[in-house]
């Protein structure tokens, strides 16, 4: 999920795990 939200928000990024 991470990356696929990467360029999306850093936020969501964090929420997954990464």
């Amino acid at each position: 999920y991470a990356f696929d939200y990467w360029g999306k928000g850093t936020m969501v990024t964090v929420s997954s795990g990464m």
